[in-house]
């Protein structure tokens, strides 16, 4: 087994509350939803060096020996490019692994245009692996398939996403199963963006649910999010204030909706914090993957509401509840939205198995030591 270090963001930011809400939204990577998959990633592995951002430069790279472990989100697509990162990568003193990497598209499978750059990058990582091991862990068969696309798919493996794994529960899928028995009264929504325009009456069902179960309201992105469940929404400039009212709650007053985002909205920027405040609720669901793997491993029934690849591909490699969004489009009822989790117990808990076997694979194929509990969850 060789050292290892972290190459990505903190997954928390010390001291959040004494800082500007501009600085936390860059510090999360403009999501605080990535926090969840780097302490994933921490609590995986055993890192002896202490964690460097992509942003450091090339002398303080050069302090690192052993394997960098990037965690990875939603890069491949047409949104972004990446290739910034392949020159540093080149650079890295010896091998690399990735995990979670996934692409971007529409639920139709289409494949993405992806920048030049981006798949240089993915080359870059690809050819510091040891020797001829998978190194590249990816969310599911559509990132795969995307990669095999574009022909940078030699060291790639399917393994999902390590968030899957932050209970070391074995039963985990069992004990969600029981609670389902139980309708919800109170629910936690992992907020949308107020740019998804096609979901607004998906994001005011949700808002209304909150308001009915005095429930938790929780930003992730964009930057008016994290002000608007940061107690700032009065900070908003005037146009941005009014999108998102439109967009959440388009007939109450402005004073209404000012009291409801401080009565209801809540912001994260440390994942057991985060977990935390989920085990006061009884159902978690909303656009965002990560909020709703958060809740199932606090042993909460949680559903995603699908509207992309990502969130698709995720919730079926992971087997997460989800509800396409053309399902809901036209507005729901809590009791509707309830009747749409399917939880089967038996399968989430073999997949998580199987998936957990997988990494270990993957972590001793690439010379990594890793926590014990992932053997145990994996039945080794």
């Amino acid at each position: 087994m060789t050292d290892s270090f972290i190459f990505g963001l903190d997954s928390s930011i010390k001291n959040s509350s004494l800082l500007p809400t501009e600085k936390l939204y860059n510090a999360t990577g403009q999501n605080s939803g990535n926090l969840a998959f780097h302490f994933a990633v921490e609590q995986m592995v055993h890192t002896n060096q202490s964690s460097i951002g992509w942003g450091s430069e090339p002398s303080e790279l050069a302090t690192k020996s052993g394997t960098a472990i990037l965690p990875c989100a939603n890069q491949v697509g047409a949104h972004a490019n990446y290739g910034w990162l392949s020159d540093k990568v080149d650079k890295l003193p010896s091998n690399v692994i990735a995990l979670g990497l996934g692409a971007q598209s529409g639920t139709t499978g289409n494949i993405p245009e992806v920048p030049e750059g981006t798949l240089n990058w993915i080359k870059a990582m690809g050819s510091k692996s040891l020797g001829s091991k998978s190194n590249i862990g990816v969310r599911g068969d559509f990132t795969k398939k995307v990669l095999e696309h574009y022909g940078v798919d030699e060291k790639v493996e399917v393994l999902g996403c390590p968030t899957l794994f932050l209970n070391p529960d074995k039963d985990l899928g069992f004990k969600i199963a029981e609670k389902m028995a139980t309708f919800p009264k109170r629910v936690a929504v992992p907020s949308g963006h107020q740019k998804w325009h096609h979901l607004a009456r998906i994001e005011q069902s949700l808002a209304h649910i909150v308001t009915e179960t005095d429930g938790s309201y929780i930003g992730q992105s964009p930057f008016e999010m994290f002000k608007l469940t940061r107690g700032e929404v009065t900070q908003l400039e005037a146009e941005h204030f009014k999108e998102c009212k439109n967009y959440i709650m388009p007939f109450a007053s402005d004073e209404y909706f000012i009291r409801w985002c401080n009565r209801h909205g809540n912001l994260f920027f440390d994942i057991p914090n985060w977990m935390e405040h989920y085990r006061k609720y009884d159902f978690i669901v909303g656009p965002r993957i990560h909020g709703a793997v958060l809740g199932l491993q606090v042993g909460i029934p949680s559903l995603c509401i699908v509207h992309d690849s990502r969130t698709l591909e995720l919730c079926q490699t992971l087997k997460v509840p989800y509800v396409m969004a053309g399902e809901v489009i036209k507005g729901f009822s809590l009791e509707q939205l309830w009747s749409k989790v399917q939880f089967d117990a038996q399968e989430f808990t073999e997949n998580r198995t199987k998936l957990a076997t997988k990494f270990c694979n993957f972590f001793d194929g690439n010379g990594v030591k890793y926590n014990h509990w992932l053997d145990q969850i994996a039945g080794m």
